[in-house]
């Protein structure tokens, strides 16, 4: 199950998305009304890990399959923050998995 609620230590109904099995889809969406750029995590079919699809490409959000996460970007640096988190973590990634 990729989309779970647990404790983290001290911390009560954490959600947690854990990746690696290539069943989260991450969709890229305009909200027009705020012209906010958001990522929605949702749950897909298993398969290859980074594979792109059109599936819901102009459709009305509505029509996803349920959405459990959303990440809402109000600027372009908080993206950039969050490109950089991940690309540190990605190189610590490297260093453990030798």
């Amino acid at each position: 199950m990729p989309f779970v609620k647990s404790d983290f230590w001290r911390h009560k109904d954490v959600n947690i998305i854990e990746f690696g099995t290539g069943d989260i889809q991450m969709t890229k969406m305009l909200l027009q009304e705020n012209r906010e750029l958001c990522i929605a995590f949702h749950i897909g079919s298993e398969g290859e890990i980074g594979r792109t699809t059109n599936e819901y490409a102009g459709k009305p959000v509505d029509e996803m399959s349920e959405i459990k996460t959303l990440f809402v970007f109000k600027k372009k640096e908080s993206i950039d923050a969050v490109i950089e988190t991940l690309q540190e973590l990605k190189t610590e990634f490297e260093k453990i998995s030798v």
